[in-house]
């Protein structure tokens, strides 16, 4: 089942929302398994870790066994220095191959960004509706991996984490997320209060998507500049991963995205892994929401937390339903492929995942809408339980 080789090119895709054109407001060493929600080894997600290796042509082939009853599953592939690990093929137990890189290299549909290569390399299946049930028996998936030149790395180590999920239904998801302050941040009682009032507005929009959100706050001491977004896998943000629900998504507070004054967030991965690494967070700039007096008001907050909603939402494998360039889309059916920016702010503006706040006259469209697909594909992801 060895699969032809993609060329040797990274293409890297991140959920970033930000201030857009014309003020538009982006096998050794196995550690067992558990159980979860919580670490107490029960619940529906099953999770296990190892380490395995590339062959003489840079290829590592992951065997997971899918029992009877499990719904879902999520693979991570992790570099252990500066490698990005890329999905090429996945087999189902007859031996069928029902992804291949090739059919999605050139497509103008995006449906997983670990196709494109990235440090932390997360693959969900199914993901969407027209993905069918996960079928009992041995999935393989196949994958590669390059050095930092994108040179393929042969006889190397990389970190495997798999999950399995067992859900009766795609159609009510509950989403634990950990809401970290970076250092300082939560010292200032009035960005407190806007972020927990911007929470509410995330309910309100993941609740038209059948998720409920279950969000609980801790402190931390990362760099409230979160220049990690911008520099990909980070050990800082790995270690306090470590101490997080195995089953949580983090969204870290922070004052700005590195420099980049325009950016609201960016999602660590699209999607992203449940397991605790280096990429495991979706980020936010509370000050570019805030305006240039820094002080929230009611459109600013709202705004916020459509932002919330929009980067975890890439987290769980959402695209933007177009891209900004309007000749690229993702790979749901009921989100319309419109080409230019009239037609697709007439059609796509108050969907969730527009790629750009609309905004003038002192006010931004509401951007809340959710299709059944973009909640299927929400409700489907490994951490939505």
């Amino acid at each position: 089942m060895h699969s032809t080789h993609r060329p040797v090119f990274q293409w890297r895709v991140v959920g970033i929302l930000g201030l857009g054109p014309l003020l538009w407001s982006g096998l050794t060493a196995c550690d067992g398994t558990t159980g979860g929600r919580g670490n107490d080894g029960s619940g529906p997600l099953t999770t296990r870790s190892f380490t395995t290796s590339t062959d003489a042509d840079g290829v590592f082939s992951v065997d997971l066994d899918v029992p009877k009853g499990v719904d879902h599953f999520q693979i991570t592939g992790i570099g252990q220095d500066d490698e990005y690990v890329y999905v090429e093929s996945l087999f189902d137990p007859s031996g069928e191959r029902v992804v291949f890189w090739r059919d999605w290299w050139d497509s103008p549909n995006s449906l997983n960004n670990a196709i494109f290569g990235d440090r932390v390399a997360a693959f969900d299946w199914p993901s969407r509706d027209v993905d069918g049930t996960l079928e009992p028996g041995t999935w393989t998936l196949q994958g590669s991996m390059t050095d930092a030149e994108y040179y393929y790395a042969t006889f190397a180590d990389l970190d495997i984490h798999t999950a399995l999920k067992v859900d009766d239904s795609f159609d009510d998801g509950a989403i634990a997320v950990r809401i970290v302050w970076a250092d300082g941040v939560d010292s200032d009682p009035d960005v407190v209060a806007a972020i927990e009032e911007g929470v509410v507005v995330w309910k309100e929009v993941w609740a038209k998507a059948g998720i409920t959100l279950d969000e609980r706050y801790a402190n931390s001491d990362l760099d409230p500049s979160l220049r990690f977004a911008w520099t990909g896998d980070d050990p800082d943000v790995e270690d306090f991963s470590q101490s997080k629900r195995r089953d949580e998504l983090q969204l870290i507070v922070g004052e700005q995205v590195g420099r980049q004054g325009g950016t609201y967030g960016v999602s660590g991965g699209i999607p992203g892994t449940i397991a605790a690494s280096g990429s495991t967070y979706v980020v936010l700039s509370w000050l570019a929401h805030a305006g240039r007096d820094s002080r929230f008001d009611e459109d600013e907050i709202r705004l916020m937390g459509e932002t919330m909603a929009h980067e975890v939402g890439h987290y769980t494998g959402l695209f933007h339903p177009v891209e900004g360039g309007y000749d690229s889309w993702d790979a749901l059916a009921d989100t319309p492929e419109c080409s230019g920016w009239r037609t697709c702010q007439d059609e796509l503006g108050t969907n969730v995942m527009y790629p750009y706040s609309i905004c003038g006259g002192g006010t931004c469209v509401q951007a809340e809408d959710v299709t059944n697909d973009q909640a299927g594909v929400m409700n489907r992801y490994v951490g939505a339980l």
